[in-house]
Order: structure tokens, then sequence, then C-alpha cells
């Protein structure tokens, strides 16, 4: 392992305040150094987890690592188009949508992995899929708030799809874009792929060589070549760390992620209908169930705004304190590697 990395991770995670921690990680050989961070690794996803216990997944797990089988899949990639054509008639930067088209377009083209991780029970893929997938509904919805309302036709009275004049620039800096472009920019790099290829290769190994329940140190410390424990501790712990913590201040079901959607799913369906119909009376009813729509999309839009914007800022705090902790060599291993020095 490239020796400055090893220090970086040191500094950042380790109280080096601490003597036999000192002493110990500064004179530990490699097989060593890749041991003890496999070992740190264990322990802050085990944190990691614990958050994702209290998080609504929906029915998401159920799509088995196939992002197409989530609930509403069509109706989410409907309302990202309409919102990006939106942008473009409008010359208004697309960088946010982009960032979840990118992060949908990477989970389905790494679905083997999230598939295999699913029947082979591994947890770490199938914690990281489920995430993401939450996260790309979480971060349509947020956008689909930040940056559309109803807008009603002073001579038809018949409400349409605009973008807000407030300027949706500001979505792309919350913790869920941010992170999402982060995995977007991983999966480019070819870290994703080779990381849970080798996360996958060794819980098989671990499988094939147990026949009591598999316990993930185990597939940890099977894995910990440098390359991977790099790219766990650099990209896929702190990805999961920062999505987590975002939806978990966010305390939202799935259902009401899609909400919005519907909302302007429905809109459009009437607004067709309406353009169909030759009645004033029927057109008078269309026009009342168009505004009761609007009425709820207002509500529901403001809701998330208020909800996600507290969220954001508590998860950016806690973050922020998250990172204050520093643990004793103690705390990630229970014995002292063999190649150390502390006397």
């Amino acid at each position: 392992m490239n020796r400055d990395l090893y220090n970086q991770y040191i500094k950042e995670y380790f109280d080096i305040t601490d003597r036999q921690t000192r002493k110990c990680l500064v004179t530990i050989n490699e097989a060593d150094q890749n041991q003890v961070l496999g070992s740190l690794a264990s322990k802050l996803y085990d944190s990691i987890v614990k958050k994702v216990t209290d998080i609504d997944f929906g029915q998401i797990p159920m799509s088995k690592g196939d992002i197409t089988k989530i609930p509403n899949y069509m109706d989410i990639m409907e309302c990202l188009t309409t919102i990006r054509d939106m942008m473009v008639a409008k010359r208004q930067s697309t960088a946010s949508a982009d960032i979840i088209f990118t992060a949908v377009e990477n989970l389905k083209k790494y679905k083997r992995i999230w598939e295999k991780g699913y029947n082979i029970e591994c947890e770490v893929a199938v914690v990281f899929y489920n995430t993401i997938a939450l996260s790309i509904v979480s971060a349509t919805s947020i956008l689909i708030s930040a940056t559309v309302e109803f807008v009603k036709d002073p001579a038809s009275e018949i409400i349409d799809l605009e973008l807000a004049k407030i300027s949706n620039s500001k979505t792309k800096d919350g913790l869920l874009f941010k992170n999402l472009e982060r995995f977007n920019m991983s999966c480019k790099k070819g870290e994703i792929e080779k990381t849970f290829d080798a996360l996958l290769k060794a819980q098989r190994s671990v499988k094939e060589n147990t026949e009591s329940e598999i316990v993930k140190e185990d597939v940890f410390t099977i894995l910990m070549t440098g390359a991977t424990v790099i790219a766990l501790l650099s990209t896929i712990i702190p990805i999961l760390h920062q999505l987590t913590t975002a939806l978990y201040n966010l305390r939202q079901s799935v259902s009401e992620y899609l909400a919005g959607e519907a909302d302007i799913i429905r809109l459009n369906a009437e607004k067709v209908q309406y353009n169909r119909t030759k009645t004033p009376e029927q057109r008078k009813k269309i026009i009342k169930k168009q505004h009761k729509i609007a009425d709820h999309f207002k509500k529901w839009s403001n809701m998330l705004m208020v909800k996600s914007t507290k969220a954001n800022a508590e998860s950016e705090r806690q973050i922020a304190e998250d990172k204050k902790q520093k643990a004793k060599l103690s705390d990630v291993t229970d014995t002292i590697p063999d190649s150390a020095s502390i006397f």
C-alpha cells in the first residue's frame, strides 16, 4: 500500500494521541496494515448499518438488484425526462437531472453485481444497491419539488407544468446529489466494479469454506488487498455513510417520495383528456380535478422542501461530528498485529 495513503487513513480515522495506537500503526508491515484497515472498514460499515435498519426502503429490496423493477420506475423516468426537457427549453443547467439519469444508467450497467449480491447474500452489495436506488427516488422528488410549479392558463384555466422561477442550481449541492455524482465518477473509473467483484468473490469463498453463518469480518479479511481497502475507505464507505445519514434524517417513505411524480403524471393525463373533450361540462370537471391535483402537489412540494433543507443541514452536522470521532487500535482489533513494535 502507498505509504502516503496509509498515513492519510491513520490521521483521518485513528486517535494518534494514544501511544499504543500510534506506535503500533507506524511499525506494522504492509500485510498487517491491510488487516488493520480492513478491520477499520468493518467497524465503519457496522456504524452505517445501524442507520440503515431505520430507513424505509419500501419495495426497493424486492427489485433484487434490477433498478427497472423498483416501484413506479417508468413514472420516475418520465418525470425526469419532462423536467430535463423543460430545462433545455429554458436554457437552464441540466446538471442535477443528468446526475440522476447517470446514476440510473450505472445501476443498470452493473445489474449483474447487484443481482449476484442478492443471490449469494452479500450484505454490503445489497445495502449499497438499496441505498443508491432509494437516493435516486429521493433526489428525483427533491428535484421536482425544487424546480416544478403548476401554472394556470388565464384563458382556459387549464393547469400546466413550468419551471419554478427560483433557480434550481443549488439543488445539486445537497448530499444526495453530491454522493450520486461521486458514485457516477467511481463507476466511470471502474472502482465500483472492481471493488464489488472482489467482495462477491470473497463472499463466495467464505460461503464455500464454512457451514456456519457467514461473518462479514471474514469476508473483509479475505479481500483486504491494498487496492480494495483503498476503494472501500475512499469511496464505498464514505458514499454509504453520507447517503444513509441523509436518508435517515429525511425520514420519508417511498410512497411519500413518489407522491409528486404521481401528481405530475395525473395532471398531464388530465390535460390530454381536456384537449380531447368537446363539451364545456366535461372540461369543467377536468379543470376541477386538475386544481385538486395542483393543491395536493403544492402541499407535498412545500413539505418536502422544508424537510429536505432541515435534513441536509442536520446530516452535514452529524457527518462533521462523526469525522471528529477517532478510534484507538483496540476499538478495531482484539489483538496487536504480530509485526507491531510497541516498546
